[in-house]
Order: C-alpha cells, then sequence, then structure tokens
C-alpha cells in the first residue's frame, strides 16, 4: 500500500472530512497565542515526575523540545493540512521517544496533559457556543488520535528495529567470543603448563643449591686438611653455585613475566565476559519489564488482594 492510501485510510477509519480540516485550521488560531502559557504549565508538571526530568538534563534540552513540540501541534498538526509531513514528523517523534527511553506510557501521560489544556483553551473560547465547541472537541480528538496512532506505530517499528539489531549484535559477539574464548582457553592451559614447568624448574634448582651447600659446607669442616684437589673441587662448587643462583634468578625474573601475562589473560577474559554481560542486559531491556511479571498481571494480582 502507497504512502498516501495510508494516509487516506486512516482519515477515513478517523471520520475526517472538510469540515474536520476546517475546524482544525480554526483550533490553530485559537491555541497559537496560548501555546507557550500550555507549555509552561506542561513542565510545571513534568517536574514533578523525576523519571521524565531524567530526559531533560538542562535547559537547552528543554527549549529544543520545547520548540518541537509547538511547531508539531500549530504548525503541523492543526495546520488543517494532514499529509506527509505530519506522518513524517510522527516517524520522528516515535523514533526518538524510542531511542531515549521514553515509553508509551510516560508518552500518553504527557499527551494527556497537553490534551486537557487544549480541551481547556478550547471551552473558553467557545464558553457561549456549544455547538461551535462540540465541533472544535471532535476535530481535536480525531487530530490527537491519528497523531497517537502514527507515533505509537512508528515507536514500535524503531523498538522493533532495535530489538532486530540487538540480536544480530548479540549473535555477532557470541559466535566471536565462542571463538576467542577457545583461543583464550588454549593459550591459557599452555600457559598453566609453562608456569608448572617454570615452578618446578626452580623447585630443581632449590634442591640442587641445597645439594651444593652441604657440599661446600662438608669442604669447609676440612679445609685445614685440604689438599690441591679438595681447593680445585671446593672452586668448582663455587662456580656452579654461582651459575645455579644466576640460573634461578631468570627462573624467577620468567617467572614474573609468566605471571603478568596470566594477569591480562584473566583481565582479556573478564573484558570479554563483561562486554558480553553488558550486551545481554542491553538485549534484555528491549524484551522485560522491570518487577518480572507484565504489567497487566501485576495490576490485576494488585486489584484482587485490595
Amino acid at each position: 500500500m502507497s504512502y498516501t492510501k495510508i494516509i487516506e485510510k486512516r482519515l477515513r477509519l478517523l471520520d475526517f472530512n472538510e469540515e474536520t480540516f476546517v475546524s482544525l485550521k480554526k483550533i490553530q488560531t485559537i491555541l497559537e497565542p496560548s501555546i507557550e502559557h500550555i507549555l509552561d504549565r506542561f513542565y510545571v508538571q513534568i517536574e514533578q515526575d523525576p523519571e521524565l526530568m531524567v530526559l531533560f538534563p538542562n535547559e537547552r534540552v528543554i527549549a529544543q523540545t520545547r520548540k518541537a513540540q509547538k511547531e508539531h501541534w500549530i504548525d503541523i498538526l492543526f495546520s488543517g493540512d494532514i499529509g506527509k509531513a505530519h506522518f513524517d514528523n510522527a516517524e520522528m517523534i516515535g523514533q526518538t521517544h524510542e531511542r531515549i527511553g521514553l515509553s508509551l506510557s510516560q508518552y500518553l501521560g504527557g499527551y494527556c496533559i497537553m490534551l486537557n489544556q487544549f480541551l481547556r483553551v478550547i471551552s473558553d473560547h467557545y464558553h457561549d457556543d456549544n455547538i461551535g465547541m462540540t465541533k472544535k472537541v471532535h476535530a481535536l480528538n480525531k487530530a490527537v488520535f491519528l497523531d497517537i496512532d502514527s507515533v505509537i506505530d512508528s515507536y514500535l517499528e524503531a523498538k522493533d528495529h532495535a530489538i532486530k539489531k540487538v540480536l544480530i549484535q548479540t549473535e555477532q559477539f557470541s559466535a566471536g567470543l565462542k571463538e576467542l574464548n577457545s583461543t583464550l582457553e588454549l593459550q591459557a592451559t599452555k600457559h598453566q603448563k609453562y608456569i608448572t614447568d617454570l615452578w618446578n624448574k626452580g623447585e630443581s634448582l632449590n634442591q640442587r643449591a641445597l645439594e651444593l651447600e652441604k657440599k661446600i659446607s662438608g669442604i669447609n669442616k676440612h679445609k685445614p686438611n685440604s689438599t690441591d684437589n679438595s681447593n680445585q673441587q671446593h672452586i668448582a662448587l663455587l662456580q656452579e653455585s654461582a651459575a645455579l643462583l644466576k640460573a634461578n634468578r631468570e627462573n624467577h625474573t620468567e617467572m614474573a613475566k609468566a605471571k603478568l601475562q596470566a594477569s591480562e589473560l584473566a583481565d582479556q577474559i573478564n573484558s570479554l565476559n563483561s562486554r558480553h554481560d553488558s550486551l545481554k542486559d542491553y538485549h534484555r531491556c528491549h524484551f522485560t519489564i522491570p518487577g518480572g511479571k507484565p504489567l497487566l498481571q501485576r495490576v490485576k494480582s494488585f486489584l484482587s488482594t485490595h
């Protein structure tokens, strides 16, 4: 179905007609002088909700959002010309809400605040003209429900796209992680054997050092009666001891390097697992509702106990 046919179908379903567009144009002229005051009151109520205020970290963001809201309602929705511009704008709004994490309930709650203020201004304007007010309220409701329908469509489409993107990322990362983990596991096994070999070599060197120490000590005890042969043996043992000491130092150095490499290897594995956990958390946020149980089940459960 073409873009134009989709628009026509939705307008027909909501019973848009020429009178609706004329009424929307009139609503535009009624609301435009009051829109800044309406937005002031809107943000006073928003400021009472800490979760919503997180989305407005500074005055610049608030100013940009106010400008976009004013343009959406005054310049597009109530312009009396519902067309491609409106649907493009609604699509952008839905995508933005999904991206910043604004839930549908928060969006609908905020829209309700604005709708009530629109109705207040319109009713004040037509306080002595019930027929005129009824026509404008009917047109307002049609435009608002068309707007909400379009934004939610875009929101759900953006969310579906985000979920698919996360699924692809998760599959790709999991496959890469599995392959990398196999490589790291093989490296870790080889490294563990290397450290074990160094440890055994160190133990062997220590054992040899103890044996040399005993021999040197025995020669020293008989030194007063020593011969040239025993002196040469003593010198040879001292040389071997020096070489052994050097080998032991080198082994300790290799052991320190091996331990550092093992630590770096462990950090790589922990980093990969941490990234995997983060990706799973990001993945999970698109599927689950805090509290575990679906919202309607929680509401019905609450009502049944009160």
